[in-house]
């Protein structure tokens, strides 16, 4: 477990790794280096190219494990729902995209952080197509001008004017028809885009980065095991998901593991420990905004 016992109740194991000599330190990392290693032979003797082989091979293996649980409306979702609610999503894509017009392999998404966010991105990982994220608290009309900018005509989620739409929960709500074919996803590669995300814009105009399929495995295989996360783990995920941390490194970790996502639409302090207390949460990712945030209201 990578956390304090001070903030969880009741208390959780000691600081994994935490008295280790630097020299024992070098000697543990190296073993996580193999075990990594490992772990992609097995993905390879699977025959899994992409994230959604490895995605159905887990829910196959961990089907009634909780995958997500949302903190805003109580409701979790076990591994084989979430394969569903995918499998669902991939049918209706398959069905009204066309893969085969120009700029169809890539779909835009438009949404907050919730269980069907997750579904969505899983889905279009299995029928082939890469989810290009936009940022929630981006203004409908920004979105509409990158998506121009980029080519992006198709959007899962909430409406953006001049794009065609689709909102995701009614997708969600639709018969399923069973495991999409993996022949959806034929021409995949590891090194072609899972999702697409966009900088801050910080330092200028917004700009898309790609994370492959190799990336968000490997993101995912690296951090749960160099944080010793299993299948017991409750990760708290308050990043937006459509940034790399939220979905390649925290979602995925979670997922190579068949530990549970606690997913909330933004980050409080106030609730911050009464989640993790809530929610007997054990791990999480960060960026240091958080911690900033925390200690400026740590009065309250």
């Amino acid at each position: 477990m990578f956390t304090a016992a001070v903030l969880s109740n009741p208390p959780l194991y000691q600081l994994h790794n935490a008295d280790l000599s630097l020299e024992k330190l070098a000697e543990e990392y190296d073993r996580l280096a193999r075990e990594e290693a490992q772990r992609w032979d097995e993905i390879n003797r699977n025959g899994d190219i992409g994230y959604a082989d490895v995605f159905e091979r887990i829910a196959d293996r961990h089907r009634d494990r909780i995958a997500v649980i949302e903190v805003s409306s109580n409701q979790s979702y076990t591994l084989t729902e979430l394969d569903r609610a995918a499998d669902r999503i991939a049918h209706w894509v398959h069905a009204h995209f066309d893969a085969d017009r120009i700029g169809m392999n890539q779909v835009g998404m438009y949404d907050k952080n919730d269980f069907g966010f997750l579904a969505a991105v899983s889905g279009l990982a299995k029928a082939g197509r890469s989810a290009v994220l936009f940022n929630q608290r981006e203004p409908p009309c920004g979105v509409a001008r990158l998506a121009g900018r980029y080519g992006i005509d198709r959007i899962l989620g909430n409406p953006v004017p001049g794009i065609l739409s689709q909102e995701i929960p009614p997708l969600l709500k639709r018969d399923w028809s069973g495991r999409v074919p993996r022949t959806w996803r034929r021409s995949v590669d590891r090194e072609g885009p899972v999702a697409i995300i966009f900088t801050s814009g910080t330092s200028g105009v917004e700009k898309p980065a790609l994370f492959s399929h190799r990336r968000m495995i490997g993101a995912g295989l690296a951090w749960s095991l160099r944080t010793d996360m299993g299948d017991q783990d409750r990760c708290y995920i308050t990043l937006p998901l459509c940034h790399g941390n939220a979905l390649a490194v925290a979602f995925s970790s979670c997922l190579m593991v068949g530990a549970s996502a606690v997913i909330r639409e933004r980050f409080s302090v106030r609730d911050f420990l009464p989640d993790i207390r809530r929610f007997r949460c054990t791990t999480m990712i960060y960026v240091g905004e958080l911690w900033r945030y925390l200690l400026a209201g740590s009065s309250d």
